[in-house]
């Protein structure tokens, strides 16, 4: 009967059962698989005890990142809510200037997100129908975002270099420390399973030392005995008659 391999488990946990209590359907089921795999050629894992603690450790790690990816989420979504104390201008103006290129279509969603009076300053500067051809009006809008928008909402002047001055308001000391709190008991869980699948190994060598060494002296033992045997008939003369 043919043994899983790596693959077999992968597809396993990707595709069957496991699938819904590791992977929320918003996420990746590749990026976890790429994640499974890493740790599977990093540990090595033998028999079903050592799978197992290795699919923890993914678990653990990918329970971190999908903290991670809640708080961007949370951040980017409040920075672009104008009712909000965490609107950010400048992070907004950011995604305009990228979104007008490759969904230009988009232009009054995106408009939607800036206050009253700099969507209407947009709109009157930039009709579309004042352009020549789509491109020409999209290089016009995204000088006017970089040159002039962008560094008055931010005074920190490139593009790349915007950063929410607003972020404050998501993570006060409260919300920070539990953050941490949940990412300590996330690094504890990992930590387990981590001195699990050490013990597991070790466990396993000094079995299987012990068994070699055990074979070892029985053989002696049995080599031992067989020639004393053989001394013995050759010096009683009874074995000879």
């Amino acid at each position: 009967m043919r043994k899983p391999s790596d693959d077999d488990r992968l597809n396993a946990l990707t595709h069957g059962v496991f699938s819904k209590l590791l992977i929320l359907p918003w996420e990746s089921v590749t990026q976890f698989g790429d994640l499974y795999i890493d740790l599977l050629d990093e540990w090595k894992p033998v028999g079903r005890t050592e799978h197992d603690a290795v699919l923890s450790i993914a678990k653990g790690i990918w329970r971190k990142r999908r903290m991670q990816a809640f708080l961007k989420s949370e951040l980017d979504k409040h920075s672009c809510d104008l009712a909000h104390d965490a609107y950010n201008e400048a992070e907004v103006l950011r995604m305009l200037y990228i979104s007008i290129e490759t969904q230009p279509d988009k232009w009054e969603t995106w408009l939607s997100g800036l206050r009253t009076q700099e969507a209407n300053d947009l709109r009157r500067k930039f009709p579309r129908e004042n352009f020549q051809s789509d491109s020409d009006w999209v290089k016009a809008v995204q000088h006017e975002i970089k040159s002039n928008l962008l560094p008055a909402a931010t005074p920190l002047g490139p593009m790349e270099n915007c950063v929410n001055p607003s972020a404050s308001v998501l993570f006060t000391d409260e919300a920070i420390e539990h953050d941490i709190g949940i990412e300590e008991r996330i690094d504890a869980m990992i930590d387990r399973a981590v001195k699990r699948l050490v013990q597991i190994k070790a466990m396993k060598q000094m079995l299987g030392s012990s068994a070699i060494e055990n074979r070892d002296q029985v053989k002696s033992k049995r080599s031992s005995n067989g020639k004393s045997n053989g001394s013995m008939s050759r010096d009683n003369p009874r074995t000879h008659r």
